[in-house]
This record gives structure tokens, sequence and C-alpha cells, in this order.
């Protein structure tokens, strides 16, 4: 007995000791993982089915548990929130007692049982029950599945054996470590557990279900094709489904426009510019943005502009969640003209046609302006615009040829974009361009005021002329041979000269030659004028080239000249004009009345 005894205290040292200083961080635990309550009664298992995960208890009980079912919600893989209504599993146990229910907070889960136990007519009982609940959360980490999620504190869980309640949880519990940790653990799925007339034990079961890692798909169904001409309304379609589509939540949606035509500089490069405003291109009701408990939408662009476009739409559950986006591409071209008829053609003069004027597509909502002119005016008339109306492709026009007019062509051409005319202006630069020199008559009108002479003598040095240098014998050769050829150089020779053109040739006439402007080369008299002063012509001569920089007279005609070949031209979009040619005959029998000669009045 001595020894017994001893070995009895022995034993309760050790426990005592070994409650005292655990060997990790996890409590021990009062119940074992497989539940809660005695042996008795026959096995059970209740289940939720594929996606769902527990989320309550229901049943009945007086004394006992004596019914007990579960409480289930399907989850979506895509975004791990609750999908639909929670629905009961089926139940284990009798009838007695009086209903209960217990169930979780909306995007939570089952994670644990907390109960008691007592002996009922000789047989251990689950006599009360108490649910806990974990936050779902998605695991990216490892393997990406839907989770429970907790944080403990810095004190860690309740001390399990200083709780009078048992537990059955899906998680270990963990002793403070004077910092708050974060904690994955699996969520209950099913019920297990052993019944009869009352509940004698239950155990839940844990896992995790899979994370669907693509998200929601976005399909888009647009008619017509992604390419359409301007004015063309344009149904865009889509729907959000996710990867088992009958658990797709509510979703929040909202889309954008992007123009990749009109782009914008950013951090990483070019980036398609955002439209601020689509809904104005776009048919009422339209919104952008919205929170719905469908999972489509539509939108009717009727007047978007000529550019490439695209449309993402980004969606995410009402109840929080990963997003996911799709991107559909489409394009807006200009509406152009198609073709050009004419019915009749040819036609006679004072005669009418009928011109039809047909667009690629059809006009937007203020309609499509045509704008027009004719190469021969006085032969037919046009106006300059005519409006193809909303929502149709075409247009006509009566034309009618002048009655005053025998025969004759004209060019009819039709355009969706306003013509522009580059005008240069008609001034004495562009003729100096292609002409070479200035009209004479333009010189003489433009010819200075008369001055005072002083302006146009040489200045006047004081004091005594220096004595002329000594000429020495190249010089003597230079001036005499200048001297031949102002006495041989013809009037002509001397205007063109004087002009600043070099003299065409020498001719032998007997008119006497102009002044010359400048002074013989005397070398004395020619080093006292001062440095970088130019001696003015005398009054009365026209100056060259008045009012005109020297540089446009040397430059090149090349740039006002290619200017000048556009002045008239018509500027637009290659592929927006269209031209027909209209032929005007004679009519039979008729004579125009400005051409009928004037004959005398018959004599009698």
């Amino acid at each position: 007995m001595r020894c017994s005894g001893i070995t009895r205290i022995s034993l309760l040292i050790v426990f005592f000791l070994g409650s005292l200083a655990p060997l990790s961080s996890t409590w021990g635990r009062l119940a074992p993982y497989d539940g809660i309550g005695g042996p008795g009664g026959n096995p059970f298992s209740l289940e939720c089915g594929q996606s769902a995960i527990l989320v309550g208890i229901i049943g009945r009980s007086g004394s006992v548990i004596d019914q007990l079912g579960g409480l289930c919600v399907k989850i979506d893989p895509a975004s791990g929130t609750w999908v639909g209504g929670v629905y009961e599993t089926a139940r284990a146990g009798g009838n007695g007692g009086v209903p209960f229910k217990q169930v979780c907070s909306v995007g939570e889960a089952l994670a644990g049982i907390e109960g008691a136990t007592r002996y009922f007519s000789g047989t251990l009982l689950v006599s009360s029950l108490k649910i806990v609940c974990i936050r779902l959360r998605i695991r990216i980490e490892d393997q990406p599945s839907i989770m429970g999620y907790r944080l403990v504190g810095i004190y860690g869980d309740h001390d399990p054996l200083k709780t009078s309640a048992l537990q059955d949880l899906c998680y270990p519990l963990l002793s403070g470590t004077n910092r708050s940790q974060d904690q994955w653990s699996p969520v209950g799925l099913k019920l297990e557990g052993r019944s009869g007339v009352y509940l004698d034990r239950i155990h839940i079961h844990c896992g995790s279900l899979p994370f669907a890692k693509e998200g929601y798909k976005i399909t888009f169904a647009a008619k017509p094709s992604g390419v359409i001409p301007e004015g063309t309304p344009l149904k865009i379609t889509w729907r959000a489904t996710g990867p088992i589509p009958e658990l797709t939540p509510p979703l929040q949606a909202s889309w954008v426009i992007l123009d990749h035509t009109h782009s914008r500089s950013g951090v990483i490069g070019s980036q398609p510019a955002k439209m601020t405003q689509p809904c104005a291109f776009a048919k009422a009701p339209c919104i952008d943005s919205w929170t719905s408990s469908l999972s489509g939408f539509e939108v009717t662009f009727l007047n978007l502009p000529p550019a490439k476009y695209s449309i993402v739409v980004t969606v995410r559950p009402n109840a929080g969640g990963n997003q996911s986006e799709g991107q559909w591409e489409f394009e807006v071209k200009d509406n152009i003209l198609r073709k050009i008829s004419l019915s009749p053609n040819p036609i006679g003069s004072g005669s009418t046609t009928t011109a039809t004027f047909e667009l690629v597509g059809p006009a937007p909502l203020s309609g499509k302006t045509i704008y027009l002119s004719s190469s021969n005016s006085e032969l037919v008339p046009i106006p300059e615009t005519l409006v193809i109306p909303e929502g149709t492709t075409s247009a006509t026009l009566l034309l009618k040829a002048n009655s005053l007019t025998l025969a004759g062509q004209t060019t009819i051409r039709a355009s969706t974009r306003k013509p522009v005319k580059a005008l240069v202006p008609y001034s004495a630069n562009s003729k100096i361009f292609q002409r070479g020199i200035p009209d004479t008559r333009e010189i003489s009108d433009q010819a200075a005021p008369e001055e005072d002479a002083t302006e146009h003598q040489a200045p006047i040095l004081e004091g005594p002329a220096p004595e002329p240098l000594p000429l020495t014998d190249e010089e003597k050769s230079v001036q005499s041979l200048e001297d031949k050829e102002a006495q041989d150089a013809s009037p002509l020779d001397s205007q063109v000269t004087e002009r600043g053109i070099k003299s065409f040739g020498k001719r032998n006439l007997s008119s006497p030659t102009l002044p010359i402007l400048s002074l013989k080369p005397n070398q004395g008299t020619m080093r006292t004028t001062p440095e970088g002063a130019k001696t003015p012509p005398p009054p009365g001569v026209p100056i060259p080239y008045p009012n005109i920089p020297k540089e446009n007279v040397l430059s090149g005609p090349s740039s006002i000249q290619e200017r000048m070949k556009i002045d008239t031209q018509t500027l637009s979009r290659p592929g927006s004009t269209k031209e027909i040619i209209l032929t005007v005959q004679s009519s039979a029998n008729r004579i125009n009345p400005t051409l009928r000669p004037t004959l005398p009045s018959l004599q009698k």
C-alpha cells in the first residue's frame, strides 16, 4: 500500500508539473478531436453538399439535446462569399424538446463546437451546445484555397483547463506570446456523431474549399461586328459568371471606355485615353457603375466619334472579394460616302436629274452633312450642303441644268468633310517669286516719295580733301577697261544694271548712257568714305525691289510656290470624297437664246 500510495503521489506531481509547463504553444485539450459525448446510439453523417460549408446548427432540446441538424450555405469559388440562403441538412435524434437555432454571421463559417455532457438514464449524452464561428478568407500562399482566418491576441486563447465546456474545434488553441498572431484554419464541412432518441455524440468534420484563381469570366456579345461606321448603333452586352455559373453571387460592376486612337503619354509609355462621360454617347438609360443583383448588363452607343476603342468591365461581389476584369475592342470608322448616282444621266439643257448620295452606315442623331461643289456651277447650279436625316443612309437632290446653255459637262463632288482652303495673299512677293523680277509698273507705283536731296548725297567730310593716292599699274588697267565698258553700254543695260542685275550684253547704240551712280574708282576719294556706309541712288531713280528684304529676293521660291499650288484645292480625308460627271446635251431643235443672231425684220 505504501508503494502504491507513493506511486499515486508521484503521478499526481508529474501531471501537475506537466500542466504547468507545456511543451509547445498549443494548449492541452479536455476532449479529443473526434467530438463531444458518449459512445451510445448509432452513427450518423450530416453533409452540406458540394461547394458548401457549415454555418450553424439547428435542433430540439430539453434536459439534453434531443435532435440536431446542420445549417449550410453555398460558397462562390471565385470570391469565397456566401451565395444564396442558408439551408438545412437532414437531422439526427428524436422529436422531444423545444426548437433551437444558432447561425454564424454572413461571411463566416462554423469552425468548432463547445458543449457539455451529462448522464441521463445511465447514458452519457450531450446536454448543451454552442457554436464557434470564424471568418472566411482566400489563402493564396501554398495551395490556394478557401479557409477560415482568425487573429489571436497577445494573451492567446482561453485556457481550456479552466473552461468547464468541452471543445471540438477545427484549429488548435494557442497560448499567449505577447504579440498578435494570425492563424489559418479549416472550416466545418459536415457533422458526424452518434444518436438514438437523444444526441449521444457530436463531432465537426473540417476541411477547405478549392479556390478558382481564374476569377469571373466576362463574356461579351455585340451586334453588329466590332467595326462599324460612325452613327451606327452599337449594342454591347456582357455577362459575368464564375467557375460554377449557378453560384455566381450578386455583383458590383463598372465599365469605362478607352480611346486607343487619341492616346496620352504615361509613366510606362503611351496609354489609351479614358473617356470621361461615355453615357453622353449612349442611349438612355445608361449608367457606368452600379450595384445590382444581376450579373449581366447592356449599353447601346449611338454616336461615338471615329476611333479605336475598348470597353473594360470590372466586377466584384457585393459582399466583397476579389475583382475580375474583361475587355472587348471595337472600332468606329468614318461614315463616308459609299457612292453617288445620277438618274438620268446625261440630260438635256433645262432638264432635271436626281442625284442620290449614299452613306456606308446610318446618319447619327443630328444627321450627316454632305458638302457639295461643282466644277461648272453655271452649267448645273448645286447647293453647298445636303443633310442626310438621322437613321437613314441616303438622301436625294434634284438638279436642273441651266436652260441658257447648250451643252457641257460638270464634275459634282461630295464630301463628308468640310472643305478647307489654303489661301495665300497675292502680294508683290509672290509675283517676284513667279517672274524673278518685279513689274516696272509696281516699281513706279511703289517708288519712294520725294525726299530731301541731302538724304541721297554722299556724306560730306569736313576739312581739305586728301591728296589722291597714285594708282598702281593693275588698277590703271582695270579703270581703263571699266571706262570703255561704260561708253559702250546701251540704255537698257544701264537700267538693268541699276536694278542690281548683271548686263545681258553690250549694244553699240548712239543713245547716251545714263549717269553712273557710283564715282570712278579714285582710290583717294573712296578711301575717305566711312567704313560700312552705302551710297544711295540720286533722287528720282527708283529703288530696286522696294520694301522687299534682300533675303527674300535671294531665297528660292519653292515654299511659296508649293503653297500657291494648293491655293484653291479642297483638303479632305482620303475616302471621304466622291465624284461623278454629269453630261448636259443640247435639246433637239433648241437654240440658245444668248447665241441667237439678230435678224432684220422682214419687209412686206
